[in-house]
């Protein structure tokens, strides 16, 4: 997973110019199902950064703790009215 999301922030890099960093504090490789499910994950969220943002700068973060995984993404963009941040629509939850 670690080389996955590696590569595909530095993809997200070149293509849409936003400087891009990726960052892991995983001692383990994840379990198959969790990297499969967390790559189109992380791939979506580059893409709205790239599409609806405005950002000059994002921040991919994968981290473990026990047997959860957090996975942040962050950019510098103009974000989303707060009443919209916080809603979740069928069953996804999406953080400002």
């Amino acid at each position: 997973m670690d080389a996955g999301l590696r590569w595909l922030t530095e993809r997200f890099a070149e293509r849409t110019q936003i400087s891009a960093d990726y960052s892991s504090h995983q001692p383990k490789r994840l379990a198959d199902d969790q990297e499969t499910q967390l790559f189109p994950i992380a791939q979506d969220a580059l893409t709205n950064i790239a599409r609806h943002s405005g950002a000059t700068e994002a921040k991919v973060r994968s981290d473990t703790s026990g047997d959860q995984v957090l996975l942040r993404i962050e950019d510098n963009g103009r974000g989303m009215p707060a009443e919209t941040s916080t809603k979740s629509r069928r069953g996804r939850v999406f953080w400002p």
